[in-house]
């Protein structure tokens, strides 16, 4: 339930946060034109991401009502991705329709793990012994998750530092008219943003899987999720790439890579959400001694 909660919580804040960003940067041209059923699809978008935040948040702190906010949440999230691509079906944008139709897949996924999981503990019964756990070997989950960060790495490092090398976005092959509805006047924050938060981020990330280095630092993280710090920074990069991908198709241009760079994101976001990776990525100091009869 752990990575149900996550997922809700960070695709709640994203949703809020895009509408925001749309909003703010007046990107939504049905409010200029005073249409009344925009303000119905902000409301279900909005009420849709505080109730995943909600269910995330309680489901995180295992509440009592997590289970019951979780479930009512999946089902606005798969409601909402089911409905929306049909807005932009209809002006042709088939690049977004196909971000929608993986995020819909994602979501049919956490409503599956959501179904089930179960809270209840084994019952190992009376006079157990307890040996210390030992490491596993990495899955073949962990490896492709390893791969596709190295990947993304190396291919985002290399973008922004185009970027950053000529801000006019000449080298890149970009014109500077792509940038006129968004904030910036230059390649070079977005340059940034591609090479540190996307590219080296994911190459620390693919790092430390392979090396999963136990960082004092990050305990208390690590303590909140349950999971290796890896864990909730791979599925973050996930989130965070999907999330770029959408911004580049509503404010800059369509291109066939968007949608695979896109199922590199909701990849990147599933992989650490496996039984297998859950498993392995389970720190030392928090891995449960495992139970011999006695």
């Amino acid at each position: 339930m752990r990575a149900i909660g996550w997922f809700q919580l960070v695709v709640g804040l994203s949703i809020a946060g895009l509408w925001a960003t749309l909003v703010m940067a007046g990107q939504v041209p049905e409010i200029d034109q005073g249409r009344v059923d925009i303000w119905f699809h902000l409301a279900a978008e909005l009420l849709t991401a505080g109730l995943l935040v909600a269910a995330g948040v309680a489901v995180l702190r295992r509440s009592s009502r997590g289970r019951l906010l979780a479930a009512v949440a999946l089902g606005a999230l798969a409601y909402t991705t089911l409905n929306s691509p049909g807005y932009y079906a209809e002006s042709g944008d088939w690049a977004l329709v196909s971000l929608f139709a993986l995020l819909f897949t994602a979501t049919i996924a956490a409503i599956c793990g959501f179904v089930a999981s179960s809270e209840d503990p084994p019952d190992i019964g009376p006079r157990v012994l307890a040996t210390p756990r030992p490491r596993a070997q990495r899955p073949p989950a962990v490896w492709l998750l390893i791969g596709l960060l190295s990947f993304q790495g190396l291919a985002a490092v290399g973008g922004g530092a185009v970027m950053l090398a000529d801000t006019s976005g000449g080298a890149a092959g970009l014109e500077p008219g792509l940038l006129a509805r968004t904030p910036f006047t230059t390649y070079l924050w977005p340059g940034l943003l591609l090479s540190v938060g996307l590219g080296a981020t994911a190459l620390v990330l693919a790092i430390g899987l392979l090396r999963t280095p136990d960082w004092p630092g990050v305990h208390r993280l690590e303590r909140a999720t349950g999971h290796h710090w890896t864990w909730v920074g791979s599925i973050g990069l996930g989130v965070g790439l999907m999330a770029w991908i959408v911004v580049q198709v509503l404010l800059v241009e369509g291109s066939w890579m968007q949608p695979v760079m896109f199922l590199v994101g909701a990849t990147l976001t599933a992989l650490p959400l496996l039984p297998s990776s859950r498993h392995h990525l389970v720190p030392a100091h928090l891995a449960a001694p495992v139970v011999v009869r006695a």
